[in-house]
């Protein structure tokens, strides 16, 4: 499986609005592919449009989506079928707190309960298993071999740096902890360099990339040990970014706004410019060699804010926040 609350001002709206930036691979001739729209069962209309998604994932059976508002999982067949949900907001067992992302591993599916600040571990059919709180708010989640649990977090910037990447046992123990934040003490500029997205890759580790500034894309094994990074090349290009705080000005340089695993390929969706000349979710996903190369670019017929690669199939999730599955053409 491959593969993000709080009152939102209009500062923060806009920061969720700008991160990452448009690649394109204008030095080097790369194979564009287009990618059509796979239709989905009519009985899941209603079921497949949410009110705030913010991840999708999918597994060998099924594909899932986390409604962070609805604090729900939802689960669709691999033809966009809908299967059951499960959840609700509170404070028990299988309940959440604006859950952010989850991973399968065998029979189990472990979920992290943002706000909660706890991973549950629950059965395929969303029955509560068990859990454990950690001393942050969760994010991302994989789940490695030997029941290693690899938590993300995005830190709050207010002491200064803290690692963003924590390795965690089966029953709820700190092993490890890695990735070191980006501290300049403007919280708001700082927030924007510590945006990351982390996803399993192929060699029983976890892959970071930073949604901005940094081209490097960094890998840990379970035990935390790092993996030499890989740097992608400069034909995938970073966007500049100018950001809305008072004082000095600052800026980024964008980088992806979603990524996914594959294979042997990293996924990065590119943004795209909105009416307004800002920018805002992409329909590009550029396919990363593990030297860094951009191997192949993949059209889609819709913008979209999170993508998971399965094969010629993209499941993803649109800017009108329903569900998409796309099917690569050769």
């Amino acid at each position: 499986m491959m593969k993000k609350s709080f009152a939102l001002s209009a500062a923060t709206v806009l920061l969720f609005a700008l991160i990452a930036g448009r690649g394109t691979a204008g030095q080097r001739s790369v194979k564009r592919h287009a990618a059509g729209d796979v239709k989905l069962d009519f009985r899941t209309d209603d079921d497949a449009v949410f009110s705030r998604p913010v991840s999708i994932s999918h597994d060998r059976d099924a594909v899932y989506v986390i409604d962070a508002e609805e604090n729900e999982v939802r689960v669709f067949s691999k033809k966009g079928t809908f299967i059951r949900a499960f959840g609700r907001k509170g404070q028990g067992p299988g309940e959440y707190d604006s859950p952010a992302d989850l991973d399968v591993s065998g029979d189990r599916i472990y979920v992290t309960d943002r706000f909660n600040k706890r991973v549950q571990v629950l059965d395929r059919q969303g029955g509560y298993l068990g859990g454990f709180r950690v001393p942050f708010t969760p994010d991302q989640v994989c789940v490695l071999s030997g029941g290693r649990i690899i938590l993300s977090h995005l830190p709050l910037g207010i002491e200064g740096p803290e690692p963003m990447v924590h390795g965690f046992s089966e029953k709820g123990d700190l092993l490890w902890e890695q990735a070191g934040s980006y501290y300049s003490g403007e919280r708001v500029y700082d927030t924007f360099r510590n945006f990351v997205v982390m996803v399993k890759g192929d060699r029983d580790d976890v892959l970071v990339v930073h949604k901005s500034d940094e081209r490097g894309v960094f890998r840990f094994d379970k035990e935390g040990k790092p993996g030499a990074p890989v740097r992608v090349t400069d034909d995938y290009e970073f966007r500049r970014i100018s950001l809305p705080i008072k004082g000095p000005k600052r800026q980024v340089s964008g980088f992806c706004w979603d990524a996914s695993f594959d294979g042997d390929s990293l996924g990065l969706l590119a943004p795209d410019y909105t009416e307004e000349n800002d920018l805002g979710p992409g329909r590009a996903v550029f396919l990363i060699a593990p030297d860094g190369l951009i191997k192949d670019i993949i059209d889609l017929p819709a913008a979209v804010t999170r993508i998971d690669m399965d094969g010629d199939d993209i499941y993803a999730v649109d800017t009108e926040n329903s569900l998409r599955i796309f099917r690569r053409e050769q």
